[in-house]
């Protein structure tokens, strides 16, 4: 049987008391409350720029994302919806029209600190029209493609009850799989909150 001494004892206790007090902190994750909960998360700004197509900066003046907390881990976005949302692209002098089709729910959003919001499984469909009244869309009119990814480096304001996200990457079009950045603020008046 191996003797051990008291210095190599107390030795191992420190060591463990400062790991019961560190890790925790270098571990843990902001956390969304309250629990249950069912939030709306509204933008007036929301859009991408990407360059298939030559360039396409796209932005929608209404989206809606129904939210719920399923714990403190996760937010659970089960819908989505975008409206007003507009198009162009370089050498194009007319504004297309784009419709933009959420699916395969639910999207999750995680956030490892109120400066780490995540957003995983976004998956979006759009679509460029010529507007109404005569404009031409050239270029874009008919052009379908679809946006896949995880949007990251959302910043949560608590104050203000908002999650931003500036040129967010980790998005892609397909076909072709170009680099897209999402941008916009999704907001809430409801009690939706990311503690640290």
């Amino acid at each position: 049987m191996k003797k051990f001494s008291k210095k190599g004892v107390l030795l191992l206790v420190g060591a463990m008391g400062v790991c019961a007090f560190v890790l925790p902190g270098v571990s843990s994750a902001a956390s969304w409350g309250p629990t249950n909960n069912h939030s709306t998360l509204d933008s007036s700004n929301i859009g991408f720029t990407s360059t298939f197509a030559a360039g396409v900066i796209s932005s929608c003046s209404g989206s809606s994302f129904t939210t719920r907390v399923d714990n403190g881990d996760v937010l659970t976005i089960t819908s989505a919806l975008f409206n007003g949302c507009t198009a162009s692209a370089l050498f194009i002098g007319n504004l297309c029209l784009a419709t933009y089709t959420p699916t395969n729910f639910p999207w999750r959003a995680t956030a490892t600190s109120t400066t780490s919001v995540t957003l995983q499984g976004f998956d979006v469909d759009v679509r460029f029209e010529h507007p109404p009244g005569g404009a031409t869309c050239p270029f874009l009119n008919g052009v379908q493609t679809r946006l896949t990814g995880t949007l990251t480096s959302g910043v949560y304001n608590l104050a203000a009850k908002t999650i931003t996200f500036t040129n967010a990457g980790g998005v892609v079009a397909h076909p072709g799989a170009q680099s897209v950045a999402i941008r916009g603020s999704l907001s809430t008046t409801g009690l939706l909150t990311v503690l640290d």
